[in-house]
């Protein structure tokens, strides 16, 4: 995909196309087969770099697509689109854990026989002045300096 192909998506999204199109490549999956992927790919904080650089510009008027655009499930949805999947598309939300959450449930999907491939993970840019506060709130960050020694 193009990088001008790009434009107006979500860093998370990005990156997620970025890691589904490896997946593909590296696959065994024909075109026809393709068709019937599910896509289980979700993101707690997908969507935040779009919402937060449209209010510190102070739009008041954002494109058609940008609220769709800006959900979490923007990069299913996206993975979806761009592979011509037509299968069942989820992005679950559970913080930290959300790549293995996508992972188990693409899993039990295929083991209760509901379907036969799933391409599963997660996706997260959320370094932004935003979540940087927050974490820093939740005094996440080490207040020295230390280094650890090997032995």
């Amino acid at each position: 995909m193009l990088a001008s192909n790009y434009d107006g998506m979500d860093r998370s999204t990005v990156l997620g196309l970025i890691a589904a199109d490896e997946a593909m490549n590296g696959s065994l999956l024909s075109r026809r087969e393709s068709r019937i992927v599910n896509v289980f790919v979700g993101s707690s904080k997908g969507g935040l770099n779009n919402l937060l650089s449209a209010c510190s510009t102070r739009r008041t008027k954002v494109p058609p697509d940008f609220l769709m655009e800006s959900l979490h499930t923007a990069t299913s949805d996206a993975i979806a689109r761009q592979f011509g999947f037509d299968g069942l598309r989820m992005a679950y939300i559970s913080s930290c854990t959300t790549g293995i959450h996508s992972i188990i449930m693409g899993a039990k999907y295929i083991a209760e026989g509901r379907g036969e491939i799933v391409l599963a993970g997660a996706t997260e840019a959320s370094i932004n002045p935003l979540m940087l506060a927050g974490y820093e709130s939740m005094e996440l960050f080490q207040k020295t300096p230390q280094c650890l020694s090997v032995q």
